[in-house]
């Protein structure tokens, strides 16, 4: 069988279990061939450009090599391996290489143009939509550049790639080669894991006899550092996994600096600065900016300290309730980083007397999945269906679950949970497109979301239970999912999630989180380990009670992240020639910077958060990690529509969100989007209510 059959047919599903490193390697050469052979013939055309004979015929051979590179990268992510890594790496130049060229063709720009120069070519209104964004996106590409600009721009941009990639494997070699071995008695072990749950301990004890070890082995995958951080009673242990977590991946790390991304930071922030002065801004802030919502970095900054100064007089009583009670009830006098997640659970279970584990066990997969799939139905009046008895080759790991969505009887698109942790998988939440929808010649290609989580593994009866901080992921990251396969749009560069700006993408995904607080919903996805039983009132209401406890303290640091993401992208003009062990030094001064100016807790000084900050080191959120709480005042003030209304009203509602919001892609500005569903501009009222912030600001 062929790759294109069984990677590239628009009609069937991608075998990704076929899918294999060699066969990447000739596929996307060949595919390159083809479409700059599509290319030269769109530049030699003289006739007069139309939609027909440039943006179509360009669409459908770069849709295939992006079809297929996500394939590569989504494996890559998922299902690390020697053979995935070098393939990766060696493709990867040549994938940049012919995307800059691409964007830097000034033929195609000028034939682009024209398309929008003549009012009578293009008059449907989406195809104008594409037409305009390419013309920027050309222009952000470097096609005004000259010869000599654009060879160097080319280098930047391969430089970033591969700096990329290679920052993301440093974070994934240094999660992998650290690991606490607790060699003990069983007795001595018994005392060192006190507090864990259960499943934590379970696995730590396979962890132990894969390696041939005696004992427990603690890893610094999420399912084990936040249980470890959260509920173990042995404080030095905390100590331990607390650093081996905080010095991943820098010059401090447990493993030496074999997998230090301090110098590579250094360079990707060297190379973006000078990226973007060559198109003409001034740092890569205003770049990343011009495709956003927001202005300007400026208004980005504004926007941060403005949440800051709302959250702190409540972030100030979350720390001083935190650290009387630490020092009464537990005999810490002094909390380090170590112990705010501990001492946070203890007195969470002391104020509202339930805690994360006892509301876990609420919580079974399967059950989740079933409540939130109706939730869906409720909402958007989709139907999401199993699939099994398939081709194994459609999956590439035994824990990946394939549903069917439908909507009113009619196939909408597919989607792939890949939910559990693994070493050869990357850490984090995301989604990604396997494919999107697409219409070609008349014939619907329709989409395919990959939801990817970091779960704890089936415990032994079989069945994985998640904490309520999962239980939120899951909805979020199907959020993401809902935008990509709910959309109408038949030009893929705008239909699902593309087109939509950076800031506003976060939007269905952050909505979609607030059904988790909802009493009817709740009851939906619940069913008690033992009893079976739906989650009760009492508790519903404790759960509710707890939500914004220690909101103030969350906000200020999401804050903290976002305002360290947009400065070192917008304030280090004049250090981009410096060395790069300075350029670091800098970085972290800043950082230090942010947190004098509006933090209240301090992390030890061996805390090297930046250099596993994947998000804008590794990702595509560089100078947009504000989007976060930009998209979550847009998502709070649309949930506000839908709160205390009865399931009917809801779901009036959740048909117009689906039509106004969900289903317009990026067909046109995500506030025109947002106000066409609200009937009126985003209000930051609902944020602050939802946050328990409103009565701190009155």
């Amino acid at each position: 069988m062929k790759t294109s059959d069984y990677l590239l047919n628009r009609t069937s599903l991608p075998l990704y279990k076929s899918f294999n490193p060699k066969d990447a390697d000739i596929f996307l050469d060949n595919l390159i061939i083809e479409a700059r052979s599509v290319i030269t013939e769109i530049e030699n055309r003289t006739t007069k450009s139309s939609w027909e004979n440039v943006v179509e015929p360009l669409s459908i051979t770069t849709e295939k090599i992006s079809r297929v590179w996500s394939a590569v990268n989504h494996l890559c992510s998922v299902m690390d391996s020697p053979e995935w890594r070098k393939i990766t790496n060696k493709k990867m130049s040549i994938i940049t290489e012919f995307w800059t060229q691409l964007s830097q063709n000034s033929n195609l720009a000028q034939k682009t143009k024209d398309l929008i120069n003549d009012k009578s070519i293009i008059t449907n209104h989406n195809r104008i939509r594409v037409v305009e964004n390419s013309i920027r996106e050309f222009k952000l590409g470097g096609a005004t550049l000259n010869i000599k600009e654009k060879k160097i721009f080319a280098q930047y941009e391969e430089n970033l790639a591969s700096l990329s990639q290679k920052f993301s494997e440093n974070i994934l070699d240094s999660t992998k080669s650290n690991y606490i071995h607790l060699n003990d008695n069983d007795e001595n072990l018994k005392k060192r894991l006190s507090g864990l749950p259960n499943y934590v301990v379970t696995e730590a004890k396979k962890n132990a006899k894969l390696l041939n070890l005696k004992g427990a082995v603690l890893t610094l995958l999420a399912p084990c550092v936040y249980p470890v951080l959260q509920y173990s009673k042995d404080r030095a242990l905390r100590y331990s996994i607390y650093s081996r977590n905080a010095r991943k991946a820098s010059e401090l790390s447990e493993e030496g600096a074999h997998f230090d991304n301090s110098n590579i930071m250094a360079e990707i922030l060297k190379t973006r600065y000078k990226k973007a002065n060559l198109l003409g801004f001034k740092t890569p802030a205003e770049f990343s900016l011009a495709t956003k919502m927001a202005k300007s970095p400026e208004e980005v900054i504004d926007f941060l300290l403005e949440l800051a100064k709302k959250a702190r007089s409540a972030a100030t009583k979350d720390l001083k309730q935190l650290q009387e009670f630490a020092a009464s009830d537990l005999k810490i006098f002094k909390l380090e980083a170590w112990d705010f997640a501990f001492a946070s659970e203890e007195l969470r279970k002391k104020e509202y007397n339930f805690s994360d584990e006892e509301l876990r066990e609420y919580f079974p997969l399967d059950r989740v999945l079933d409540g939130l799939f109706k939730i869906t139905k409720k909402l958007f009046d989709c139907d999401i269906r199993a699939l099994k008895n398939i081709d194994s080759n459609v999956f590439w790991h035994e824990d990946v679950l394939l549903f069917k969505v439908s909507k009113k009887g009619k196939h909408v698109g597919h989607l792939f949970m890949d939910l559990f942790a693994r070493e050869t998988k990357r850490s984090g939440a995301w989604m990604d497109d396997s494919r999107g929808r697409y219409v070609i010649n008349g014939k619907v290609q329709n989409p395919i979301a990959l939801l990817n989580c970091n779960f704890s593994s089936p415990e032994n009866e079989g069945i994985a239970y998640l904490t309520h901080d999962e239980v939120l992921t899951l909805f979020h990251e199907f959020g993401h999912g809902m935008h990509h396969l709910m959309t109408e749009i038949d030009e893929i560069e705008i239909s699902g999630i593309n087109g939509v700006e950076w800031d506003a993408v976060e939007l269905p995904s952050q909505f979609m989180e607030n059904f988790c607080w909802e009493y009817d919903s709740l009851k939906l996805i619940s069913s008690h380990k033992i009893t079976g039983k739906t989650i009760p009132k009492s508790l519903f209401k404790k759960i509710n009670k707890a939500k914004n406890f220690q909101s103030g303290l969350k906000m200020l640091r999401q804050v903290e992240f976002s305002l360290f993401d947009i400065r070192i992208h917008h304030e280090l003009n004049g250090s981009i020639e410096w060395p790069k062990e300075q350029i670091v030094f800098k970085i972290f001064r800043l950082l230090e910077e942010i947190r004098d100016e509006i933090a209240i807790i301090t992390p030890p000084s061996f805390q090297r958060f930046p250099q596993s900050f994947s998000h804008i080191f590794a990702g595509g959120y560089s100078a947009g990690y504000y989007s976060y709480k930009w998209a979550e005042v847009l998502s709070a003030d649309c949930y506000s529509m839908f709160e205390n209304k009865p399931a009917q009203q809801q779901s009036k509602l959740g048909q117009k969100f689906l039509k106004q919001i969900l289903s317009r892609g990026g067909s046109r500005p995500a506030l025109k989007s947002f106000i066409s569903f609200m009937n009126r501009d985003p209000s930051i009222d609902a944020l602050l209510r939802h946050s328990g912030l409103e009565q701190e600001n009155q």
